[in-house]
C-alpha cells in the first residue's frame, strides 16, 4: 500500500465522509427525558420515539449506552454535524439515517415507520441519568432489565420489548438478557465482545493499550464514574475476579437472539460475538456474519431487512418464515467478492481440521517433512510460512498455530497474521476500526501464558487459561497453541496462504496509515526463537477446511 495514497484517502474522508443525515418525518414524535426509577431508586432517563399518526400500543426497540442519548446529528446551516467517529474511522460505503440516530444506535425514524416505538436510554451515570457509571456490570444489567419492565407497562407499548445496537449497545444487552426479564422478547447484539480479557483487553496475554486508552479517556469525560477500566486492565495481567465480574452468564440467556458476528473486527468484537452465538442458552438463535465495514453494514438495506423480519416475528408474531430460516448467514470471501450461503451452524458441519505442517524451508504442507528447525533470529522482522494451494478450498472457522519452540529468553510475544496472496499480490481485507489493509485473521500469545484449558479446547480452537504465568526455560522446548480468530475465505488453486510471525504490532499508530487506534504492549528487545519442525515436533497450522463448493 502507498502511504501517500492512504493519507490522501484519509484526508478526503475527514472532509467528506459518506454519511447522509436526513430530517425525520414530522410525524415521528420525540418525548425527551422520561424518568424511570430502577430498583434502588436511582432515576434513569430516556427518550421515546412514537408515531403521532397512530396512538395504539406498539412493540418497542430499545438501546442503552453511555454515549449520551442527546448526542444526535445537528444541522448548522446546510451542513449536518455528525459524530466525529464517522470522520476518523473509514466507511466502506454510503450510510444514511435520520437526525434522531445516535452513535451505533438504530434509526428511530426507520423503526417507527415500520410499526415500532423506539427507546434510547442513558445508562446509570451517563448523559442525563443519575448515579455513577459501572461499565459492563451486573448492576447495569439489572438497571436495563428494570427499564424493560417499566417500558412494558406504558400505554405506548404493547408489552413486547426488543433490544438492538452496535458495540456497547450490544454489550448492554448481555447482562440484562441473562436476567430474562419477562417482557424482553428478542435481542439483536450487533457486534459485541463477551470476554473483556480474551476478546479485547489482553488477547493471548498481550495488553491492548490503544483503543482501550482512547475509549477510557472518552468515557471518563462524558460519564460520572469512579471506575478506571484502563488502570484496572494495566494492573491485572492475568485473568481473575476483576475480568470475571465483567462477563455475563451467556448460558442463562433464554431470549431469542440475532447475533451479528463480523469477520472484520478481530481486534474487538469478532470472537465475543461468535461466542455469544455458540454459548447462549436460547434454543432460538441466529448468526449473521459479514466481512464489510461495521457501520455501513449495520445500516445497509439487507441488514435492516433481516433485523426487521427477526423482530417482526418475535415482537409482532408475524408468521414470516423466520423460524424456518437456517441459523447462520455465512459470508465467505473470494478475494474482494462475497459468497453468501445459509447453513445450520458455525463452523459448518462439513469442516474438517487439516494440519499443515511447518517445514524447515518455511513452507507449509500436509506431510510433516524432515526434522529440523527454523531460527527466527531477527525478531524485528516477521518470519513467513507459506502454503501454496493446489486445489480450491474454503477455510471456515477458527484456526490454530501449533508451535514447538525453544527461546533464548524466559518469555516471548508472538503476533500471528495470516495473509492471502493471489497472482503475486496480497489481498487486503476489511479490519477493525475501518482499516482497509487487514489480513484474513490474527492471533496473539505471550509464551509465559501458554497454558491451555483442555476442557474447553478442541483441535484447531484452543482456549488459553490465562490463570498462571509460566516462564520459558532457556534452551528447553515448549509447545505453544496460538488461537487465531474465525473467518471464512476461499483459496483458489495457485493462491498462497502466508502465516507471518511478528514480535510486535504490525501497523503504525496513526489515523492515516495505521490501524488506529489499535496498539499492543509487547516485550522489549525480543530474543531469538527456534521453531522445531518435522514429525517429532508436529509444529503446524491447523486449518478448518471445506470443499470449495
Amino acid at each position: 500500500m502507498s502511504w501517500l495514497s492512504d493519507v490522501a484517502t484519509f484526508a478526503e474522508h475527514v472532509a467528506h465522509p459518506d454519511v447522509h443525515v436526513v430530517p425525520a418525518p414530522t410525524w415521528v414524535h420525540r418525548t425527551r427525558d422520561v424518568e424511570v426509577p430502577v430498583r434502588d431508586g436511582t432515576l434513569l432517563r430516556l427518550d421515546v420515539y412514537t408515531d403521532e399518526r397512530d396512538s395504539s400500543p406498539r412493540p418497542v426497540i430499545m438501546s442503552a449506552h453511555p454515549y449520551g442519548k442527546d448526542k444526535l446529528p445537528q444541522k448548522k446551516g446546510p451542513v449536518w454535524l455528525i459524530s466525529p467517529q464517522f470522520r476518523v474511522f473509514r466507511m466502506t460505503g454510503p450510510i444514511s439515517f435520520s437526525e434522531y440516530t445516535g452513535w451505533e444506535a438504530p434509526d428511530p425514524a426507520f423503526w417507527v415507520e415500520h410499526g415500532y416505538a423506539v427507546v434510547n436510554c442513558d445508562v446509570r451515570g451517563a448523559g442525563t441519568s443519575d448515579g455513577k457509571w459501572n461499565p459492563l456490570s451486573h448492576q447495569e444489567g439489572e438497571d436495563v432489565a428494570d427499564v424493560i419492565e417499566w417500558i412494558a407497562q406504558q400505554p405506548w407499548c404493547d408489552g413486547n420489548v426488543g433490544m438492538m445496537g452496535v458495540s456497547y449497545l450490544a454489550l448492554s444487552q448481555y447482562q440484562s438478557s441473562a436476567l430474562n426479564p419477562p417482557h424482553l422478547k428478542a435481542t439483536c447484539p450487533w457486534e459485541g465482545f463477551t470476554d473483556v480479557y480474551r476478546d479485547f483487553a489482553r488477547p493471548g496475554g498481550i495488553q491492548e493499550d490503544g483503543f482501550l486508552s482512547m475509549w477510557s479517556h472518552l468515557t471518563g469525560r462524558i460519564t460520572r464514574t469512579d471506575i478506571d477500566l484502563l488502570a484496572e486492565v494495566r494492573s491485572n495481567e492475568l485473568d481473575n475476579e476483576f475480568y470475571d465480574s465483567l462477563r455475563a452468564p451467556l448460558e442463562d440467556i433464554q431470549v431469542p437472539m440475532l447475533v451479528c458476528g463480523s469477520f472484520s473486527d478481530h481486534l474487538l468484537h469478532s470472537r465475543g460475538s461468535l461466542e455469544a452465538f455458540r454459548r447462549v442458552g436460547s434454543s432460538q438463535k441466529w448468526l449473521w456474519t459479514h466481512r464489510g465495514g461495521k457501520w455501513t453494514t449495520f445500516y445497509s438495506e439487507e441488514a435492516k431487512a433481516d433485523q426487521l423480519a427477526f423482530f417482526n416475528h418475535f415482537l409482532k408474531g408475524d408468521d414470516n418464515g423466520w423460524d424456518a430460516r437456517p441459523r447462520v448467514r455465512l459470508v465467505t470471501m473470494d478475494g474482494s467478492k462475497e459468497q453468501v450461503e445459509f447453513v445450520k451452524d458455525f463452523p459448518p458441519s462439513d469442516v474438517t481440521p487439516v494440519r499443515l505442517f511447518i517445514h524447515k524451508d518455511g513452507s507449509l504442507g500436509r506431510h510433516s517433512g524432515d526434522e529440523g528447525e527454523l531460527r527466527w533470529s531477527d525478531r524485528s522482522s516477521p518470519l513467513a510460512l507459506t502454503w501454496r494451494v493446489d486445489q480450491d478450498v474454503r477455510l471456515t472457522g477458527p484456526m490454530e498455530l501449533n508451535l514447538m519452540i525453544s527461546s533464548d529468553d524466559t518469555d516471548a510475544d508472538i503476533i500471528v497474521a495470516v495473509g492471502h496472496r493471489r497472482d503475486g499480490k496480497r489481498i487486503e481485507y476489511e479490519g477493525s476500526y475501518g482499516f482497509a489493509h487487514d489480513y484474513i485473521t490474527q492471533g496473539f500469545l505471550r509464551a509465559s501464558q501458554r497454558r491451555v484449558d483442555d476442557a474447553k479446547s478442541v483441535e484447531g480452537a484452543p482456549v488459553l487459561s490465562h490463570q498462571v504465568s509460566e516462564p520459558l526455560v532457556i534452551g528447553e522446548r515448549a509447545r505453544l497453541r496460538i488461537p487465531l480468530h474465525a473467518s471464512s475465505t476461499l483459496l483458489r488453486a495457485g493462491d498462497e496462504l502466508v502465516v507471518e510471525l511478528h514480535s510486535s504490532w504490525m501497523w503504525p499508530h496513526n489515523v492515516a496509515t495505521g490501524q488506529f487506534p489499535a496498539r499492543y504492549v509487547t516485550l522489549p528487545d525480543p530474543a531469538p526463537i527456534t521453531i522445531h519442525v518435522g514429525s517429532a515436533s508436529g509444529s503446524a497450522l491447523v486449518a478448518p477446511a471445506r470443499a470449495a463448493g
